[in-house]
């Protein structure tokens, strides 16, 4: 009776508390009696919610990827549009750079990055190499589309393998490419390409003569031309030309350089000077194209040397380089 009395009494009280709002506590959960008690380690703390991403910017630049590993010559033929025999094949004529046809690589090397370029109807087999190393206050990239590197090479109607190393940007900077036969070998090795016997010339624009200076112990380099860029260890080249082959040859250009250039071509049998650089190689004297040191005075700025499509094809044109063969030059025309 006593029992019914209690319940009777707790079912009152539950029903007046309802009648006012009041939720009767919740019974304790396992666990909860143990970690009130004394001693009892507390409970872990719930681990706070991780921030969200911030959102991606659809316009930021993605990073840059790691260089790719150097690919060995002989295992992936056909690189850069180029057959097995090193040779311009179909879809050769895509477009390179600043309107150029031909073929372009950027390689990504230890001492920089090197583009790499061919020519429409490129042949490997009676090709020669054309290395170009450009001036202070640039750097390659720039130098590369500013100064539209490949429409000029193509310009020049030259059957040669062109590349263009990165070079320094002032006077402080150290040389990039001290072995010529190293740069070389690096082309080949990570853009498995056949690599032409042909002659090789270099030419440096302005503060480049730091890197073809390095370059003249290698026995393969047959022709420099320095391009407003004879103003430092003038004799090192003049000696590289007279203890060489009959078959080197040395060109200079000058007008902010001229002082040196006239004082070198004063000072040696074999010079042959031009009172400025032909608009057609065609019209370069005989006598000019068999001097071994050819000194030419610059119609043309400092700058407009490299900048504006008319020297450097010709100069090219004047280098020794051989030729494209007829088919592919009317092809260029056509373009």
């Amino acid at each position: 009776m006593r029992l019914f009395v209690i319940a009777m009494a707790g079912l009152g009280l539950a029903l007046g508390l309802a009648r006012l709002g009041i939720a009767p506590a919740p019974a304790a959960q396992p666990g909860a009696l143990a970690a009130a008690q004394p001693g009892a380690p507390p409970a872990p703390a719930e681990a706070p919610a991780r921030p969200a991403p911030p959102a991606r910017d659809a316009d930021a630049e993605p990073p840059e990827a790691p260089a790719p590993p150097a690919r060995d010559e002989a295992a992936e033929p056909g690189q850069a549009g180029l057959d097995d025999a090193g040779n311009a094949g179909p879809g050769a004529g895509e477009p390179g750079a600043a309107g150029a046809g031909g073929r372009t690589l950027r390689l990504e090397t230890a001492h920089g990055p090197v583009y790499v370029w061919t020519p429409p109807g490129y042949r490997a087999d009676t090709a020669g190499i054309a290395l170009y190393v450009h001036g202070y206050y640039t750097d390659l990239d720039h130098a590369w589309r500013e100064h539209a590197l490949a429409a000029q090479f193509e310009a020049s109607g030259r059957n040669a393998l062109f590349i263009v190393p990165e070079a320094p940007t002032g006077g402080s900077g150290a040389v990039y490419w001290n072995q010529l036969g190293d740069l070389v070998r690096e082309v080949r090795r990570h853009g498995a390409l056949v690599m032409p016997w042909g002659p090789i010339v270099a030419l440096g624009h302005s503060g480049a003569y730091r890197t073809l200076l390095a370059w003249l112990d290698d026995r393969q380099l047959a022709h420099v031309v320095l391009l407003d860029g004879l103003y430092g260890n003038e004799q090192p080249f003049v000696d590289w030309l007279d203890r060489g082959r009959q078959t080197r040859r040395l060109t200079l250009i000058g007008l902010d350089t001229l002082r040196w250039t006239e004082l070198v071509a004063a000072g040696h049998p074999e010079a042959y000077s031009l009172d400025w650089i032909p608009e057609d190689p065609a019209d370069v004297p005989a006598a000019a194209r068999a001097a071994r040191l050819l000194h030419i005075r610059s119609q043309y700025s400092h700058m407009e040397l490299v900048t504006e499509g008319k020297a450097l094809p010709v100069l090219l044109g004047m280098s020794g380089l051989p030729g494209l063969a007829p088919a592919a030059q009317a092809g260029q025309a056509g373009d």
